[in-house]
């Protein structure tokens, strides 16, 4: 969508979404109480003017018997996102739930979605999506929801992704973890399950105004759901796009800043499995994830980087033995002239 069309009125905003149900539309189809959402799909965004349509277009095509609600967190976006939101809100406002901060919460070291977003969610499962990703598929919803059903044992659904550019272009794919079930040891371990792919049972979660959790924590959300139970794969269907641009959380870090946040998810998700534990898979979990720690350090360091720091190192102790001794030779010969 252009920056033009984020402009256009209201009735441009009807022209827009001619191609999906209308609010009454949507609930008519849904068996239930709307007060009862069996899903809650939790939305993050933040100057995502040129994406947010996509993602609140991909959730609302969306085709389910059963009630879902869509909780948008915008998190005071300095563009108009916030505007857009807004517009569908007012079309469809017993569905889209937003809240719109002031004040940006991530920068003081709050994550947006334990604490505005998980916190108020109604529904048995949650689904992620940013606001920069979409969906492709109207019935991932109810995929993953009757996988789950199928599956009383996981408390974690993923799929396939592809990833696309800016310019909306397939540049490849996300493929997760490719085994059909993951057991809690499994989880624990926190496999590659892409967060956009993800839906899981509404557990209950403890960050909630939790102050400077590890940047990546949907890799510590992966193996706090294995507390809870394992995980289900639905296979090699793509239902979802996850777009690489340049206000990417992660996909344009360099390697320095990926191996940082790495280190402080493995980190971070050891310090919760703490050794000795009576929890199943926790002395696993807390082994791996110190384990995965000190292996990212050492593999973000080339071979060359290692060399240069060893001989670096000899150096420097080449230098000050040197400089011991000649220090040592000169007090001696200072010692034989006093003699004579």
């Amino acid at each position: 969508m252009s920056h033009q069309e984020c402009q256009d009125s209201p009735q441009k905003l009807d022209e827009r979404v001619s191609n999906l149900p209308s609010e009454s539309e949507i609930i008519g189809h849904w068996k239930g109480n709307i007060d009862q959402p069996v899903v809650s799909i939790c939305c993050i965004t933040f100057n995502h003017e040129s994406y947010v349509e996509d993602a609140l277009k991909s959730f609302l095509m969306q085709e389910t018997e059963f009630p879902f609600e869509i909780l948008i967190h915008d998190d005071a976006s300095s563009d108009r996102t916030s505007s857009i939101i807004q517009e569908y809100e007012a079309k469809y406002p017993e569905i889209i739930k937003p809240i719109y901060q002031k004040e940006n919460q991530f920068s003081k070291g709050i994550h947006p979605n334990p604490t505005f977003n998980f916190s108020r969610a109604k529904g048995e499962f949650i689904a992620l999506c940013e606001g920069d990703d979409f969906w492709i598929s109207n019935d991932k919803l109810e995929k993953q929801v009757a996988a789950l059903q199928e599956n009383p044992e996981c408390v974690l659904c993923f799929h396939d992704a592809k990833k696309i550019d800016d310019a909306g272009g397939v540049i490849g794919s996300m493929v997760p973890c490719k085994k059909r079930y993951l057991s809690r040891r499994e989880l624990a371990k926190s496999p590659f399950t892409p967060t956009l792919t993800r839906m899981f049972r509404n557990v209950g979660f403890p960050w909630k105004n939790e102050l400077n959790l590890p940047t990546a924590m949907d890799v510590c959300l992966a193996a706090y759901l294995s507390k809870f139970g394992g995980a289900v794969y639905l296979g090699s269907d793509v239902l979802a796009a996850y777009r690489v641009h340049e206000g990417g959380v992660w996909s344009l870090k360099n390697q320095y800043q990926k191996c940082r946040m790495t280190v402080d998810s493995s980190l971070y998700i050891a310090s919760q499995f703490k050794y000795g534990s009576d929890v199943a898979g926790a002395d696993d979990a807390f082994v791996y994830h110190m384990s995965s720690a000190a292996g990212t350090i050492f593999n973000q360091m080339s071979y060359l980087t290692v060399l240069k720091s060893v001989m670096s190192y000899l150096a420097r102790r080449m230098f000050l033995s040197l400089k011991l001794g000649l220090k040592r030779s000169l007090l001696i010969l200072s010692r034989k002239g006093g003699r004579k």
